[in-house]
């Protein structure tokens, strides 16, 4: 994925990370939900800022997830922790965050979510998306939704 910050002008690309390392992130993530306390299985029920806070909480999570951008660059520099001792810079922190976990984790539940959209009906799985983001939603938005930039989902 390969995108132009609206924040910063910045010239971001983030390519997936190896298997073991996606996974890891994938349970690092559950490891965080879980220790604040989180239902895996009600995750939708739950309150979005405190998902993001409980991610956001983990130095696990933080650790791993530059481990998985390490592959990807910041204005042609590979990403790391001192790319964003520039302050500027780290105005695009959470938003790069938010794509790698796009990159590296939705391919582990694509089918999952098509499932759940057969079942519940797009425009269910829509409105439930809708009522936890409070946002308009189109086909692709779920996942990119509140990253401030138009992104496509990931293909084979």
């Amino acid at each position: 994925m390969e995108y132009k910050s609206e924040n910063t002008g910045a010239r971001i690309v983030i390519n997936p990370c190896s298997l073991i390392e996606a996974f890891k992130l994938k349970s690092k993530i559950q490891k965080a939900l879980l220790d604040k306390g989180m239902n895996i299985e009600k995750l939708m029920e739950q309150d979005l800022l405190s998902i993001i806070c409980a991610l956001d909480s983990s130095e696990e999570v933080f650790e791993c997830l530059f481990e998985c951008l390490k592959r990807s660059q910041y204005n042609d520099v590979a990403i790391k922790p001192e790319v964003f001792d520039d302050v500027k810079a780290r105005e695009d922190l959470y938003d790069i965050f938010f794509n790698c976990l796009k990159v590296n984790l939705y391919p582990f539940f694509k089918k999952v979510l098509s499932k759940l959209e057969i079942q519940l009906g797009p425009e269910d799985l829509k409105g439930s998306l809708k009522q936890k983001l409070g946002t308009k939603l189109d086909s692709s938005a779920a996942l990119s939704q509140g990253t401030g930039i138009s992104v496509e989902t990931p293909t084979k």
